[in-house]
C-alpha cells in the first residue's frame, strides 16, 4: 500500500485532509492525529522513517517519536479502539479499491490488505486490564 494511501484513508477517517497531515501546524490535536497516520503509514507501507518524513514534511526522527508516542498512548482502550477502528476503515477502503480495479479488468499488484501480522501497538496493549 502507498504512504499517500495511508494519508488519505487514515485522515478521512479521523477528520483530517492530507494538506493538512502534510501542514507545519504544531496543533495537539492535529498533532496526535498525524502521529497516528505516520505510524500506520509506517505498519501499512513499510516505507523507511526517511521517505515517510519527506512525505509529512517531518525529519524521521519526528516520525520515530510519533510512532512512540503512538504505541504509549495506546495502552489506553479508548484510545487503542480509536486507531483499531481507523485501521479498519483504512483496510475497508483499499479493499474495496481492489475490487473496484479487479471489476475493471485491472489487475491486483499486491495481494489483499490482511494484516498477516498484529500492528505494533497490539503488544503493548495485551498488558492493560
Amino acid at each position: 500500500m502507498m504512504i499517500r494511501d495511508v494519508m488519505r484513508h487514515g485522515g478521512a477517517a479521523l477528520g483530517v485532509s492530507r494538506r493538512a497531515l502534510a501542514s507545519s501546524c504544531r496543533r495537539q490535536r492535529l498533532a496526535h492525529k498525524r502521529q497516528v497516520v505516520m505510524t500506520l503509514c509506517r505498519h501499512y507501507s513499510r516505507a523507511s522513517l526517511p521517505k515517510i518524513a519527506q512525505i509529512f514534511c517531518r525529519h524521521h526522527t519526528t516520525v520515530m517519536c510519533g510512532m512512540e508516542a503512538v504505541a504509549a498512548r495506546c495502552a489506553d482502550p479508548d484510545y487503542f479502539q480509536t486507531v483499531a477502528t481507523v485501521c479498519a476503515l483504512i483496510e475497508i477502503e483499499t479493499t474495496a479499491q481492489r475490487i473496484e480495479k479487479l471489476n475493471r479488468g485491472t489487475p491486483c499488484q499486491s495481494p489483499p490488505p490482511i494484516a498477516l501480522l498484529p500492528p505494533p501497538w497490539h503488544r503493548l496493549a495485551k498488558g492493560r486490564a
